[in-house]
């Protein structure tokens, strides 16, 4: 192929597909990755999370919060608004 035409098949590729950039991606979002993303998206940075699972999901470990959990959540001011949910 000669460079003319891969200069043709780069600037179509680059002007009619645009590709959204993300500063972080977070492979793996349940507990850990989901809250590692959303500290990363609150200081200001483009996030990307990505799973292989469809949500909701049926994982034992996502039907429950432990202590540290319900500790990040007070700290997040995200706690008063789990508890509204009534989920036992």
């Amino acid at each position: 192929m000669s460079l003319a035409v891969l200069e043709d098949v780069n600037r179509c590729w680059s002007t009619s597909f645009q590709v959204p950039m993300h500063e972080v991606i977070v492979v793996g979002t349940r507990c850990a990755g989901a809250a590692a993303a959303r500290l990363l998206a609150r200081r200001g940075h483009s996030v990307l999370m990505l799973d292989r699972a469809h949500f909701p999901s049926d994982t034992i470990s996502t039907h429950c919060v432990t202590l540290g959990g319900v500790t990040q959540l007070r700290r997040w001011g995200l706690l008063d608004r789990v508890l509204a949910t009534n989920v036992p």
